[in-house]
């Protein structure tokens, strides 16, 4: 009995599984729609990861500039020309000058006291030199080795004794010779004295 019911529920299922034939003009059914549902898988979660600490971050020092060579040509120096005393206006020192001091005492006091300039000369040319250069009148008789100074600045011979007179000296020294022929050079020293007594007042003067 169990086996009869169960053909005809098979008859009836598989009628109602068998597709139907479709109405002329009318478009076929569509297929019932059946959702299924499809597990969905968990999100995968990512672990967090472990926190390094991490190293300070090297800074290099900042490069310096390299040195920059400059070459600075010297300024070239402007020769200063050499000049000699004498032609310098800056200098405060006169020019050396050559000649023979010229020294004149009479009974009243100096007369002169006078350099003769030049390298060599007789003593009465220096006393001749001095004499026009001051003004001093001057009475020499004779010449050279016979030469004789009979008056300077108006003081004659004899004019205060016998023995009075004009003398001379050389650097300090008595001349033995004529006036007219004793040669002095640049840098002696000439003096005339007008004595009362033959030089013998005045020997001890310069």
């Amino acid at each position: 009995m169990k086996k009869l019911w169960i053909l005809p529920a098979l008859l009836a299922f598989l009628g109602a599984c068998a597709p139907v034939a479709p109405v002329s003009g009318s478009p076929p059914p569509a297929p019932p729609t059946v959702a299924v549902s499809v597990p969905t898988a968990p999100p995968s979660i990512a672990p967090t990861p472990t926190s390094t600490p991490t190293a300070p971050p090297s800074v290099s020092p900042p490069e310096s500039a390299p040195a920059q060579s400059v070459s600075i040509a010297p300024t070239p120096s402007t020769p200063t020309p050499s000049v000699s005393p004498s032609e310098s206006p800056e200098s405060s020192e006169p020019p050396t000058v050559e000649g023979v001091t010229v020294y004149i005492e009479g009974p009243d006091g100096v007369l002169a006291d006078t350099l003769a300039e030049g390298a060599e000369m007789t003593a009465l040319e220096a006393l001749q030199a001095v004499c026009e250069a001051e003004d001093v009148a001057l009475e020499v008789s004779g010449a050279g080795m016979f030469a004789y100074v009979k008056a300077i600045g108006g003081c004659r011979e004899f004019d205060s004794g016998p023995l009075s007179g004009w003398i001379f000296k050389v650097n300090g020294v008595h001349s033995a010779k004529g006036v007219g022929s004793v040669t002095v050079k640049a840098g002696d020293r000439v003096s005339f004295y007008y004595s009362l007594d033959m030089g013998q007042d005045v020997k001890d003067k310069p």
